[in-house]
Order: C-alpha cells, then structure tokens, then sequence
C-alpha cells in the first residue's frame, strides 16, 4: 500500500501538477478544518455554513491529490463517505487525465452541478439522478472500483 500511496502522490504532483496547486491552495484557504486521508487522497471535511462566504462555492470537490466534503448539521457519516468515495473518484480521473483534468472533467463537472442545482426538482420528478452522467457516473464507479481493490 506504501508504494501505491508513493506513486499516486508522485503523480499527483507532476501530471496532476495544475489541480493539485489548486486544492492545496483551496486546503489553505479553509483554514482549521478536520483533515485527515481518503485512500490515497489528503481529505478535508468540513461544515458549509461555517466557512467564509468566499469558499462556500467549493461544496464537494476533489482538485488533484486533495479532496473537500462539505457538509451540513443533518449530513449523516455515511453520506460524507459516499462522498469522499465519488470525489476519490475524481481524484483517479485526474490521475488518468492530468493536465487535461480540468478541461475534460473540471468544466463538464463544474456546468453539471449547476445545472443540476437549478433544476433538482425537475431531474427528481424524472428520475435522473445527478450521479447518472459524465463525469460523475465514472467518478462514482472509479471511487467503489478503488475500495474494492483497497487503491
């Protein structure tokens, strides 16, 4: 599991140069947070409401080697680690992709969850999950793909 742990870092920190300066710096911004590791991944979990208005946008992302839950009061455990799980995910994603992470992920990513916000209730009644498209479909997969394999 060291080497694994070695070489996603490594990777993370080269290929995935360009979102891990962004999630360390996103890491920093949030200030004193619980922080520990996901799999390979630095995780920091944090409540929403408790954070300066500047860094609410963030939510549940993953950016490089470095990924953020954010959560409510009514948040259970096992959703933050649904969570964490899907944005391990992304974090494989950007292993596979690095520099072209933020483009062909980052972007579609970003627009879906917008989108998906505007227009939950309209996606519910027709039973379309948020998790059923690209990228989030094959984050979520890569993310219970990883804990089986223990990645």
């Amino acid at each position: 599991m060291k080497l694994k742990r070695i070489a996603y870092i490594f990777i993370q920190c080269t290929w995935g140069v360009v979102q891990s300066l962004l999630g360390l710096i996103a890491m920093l911004l949030l200030g004193n947070q619980k922080r520990g590791f996901y799999r390979c991944a630095v995780l920091t979990e944090y409540d929403i409401d408790s954070v300066p208005k500047y860094m609410r946008w963030l939510g549940c992302v993953s950016l490089g080697m470095f990924i953020f839950v954010g959560t409510h009061k009514d948040t259970s455990r096992e959703r933050a680690r649904e969570i964490a799980s899907h944005e391990y995910g992304h974090t494989l994603q950007s292993l596979l992709l690095g520099p072209l992470y933020l483009i062909m992920v980052g972007a579609p990513s970003f627009i879906w969850c917008r989108h998906y916000g505007k227009h939950r209730g309209e996606y519910a009644a027709r039973g379309i999950s948020y998790y059923s498209r690209y990228p989030e479909k094959q984050a979520t997969a890569l993310g219970l793909k990883a804990e089986r394999r223990e990645i």
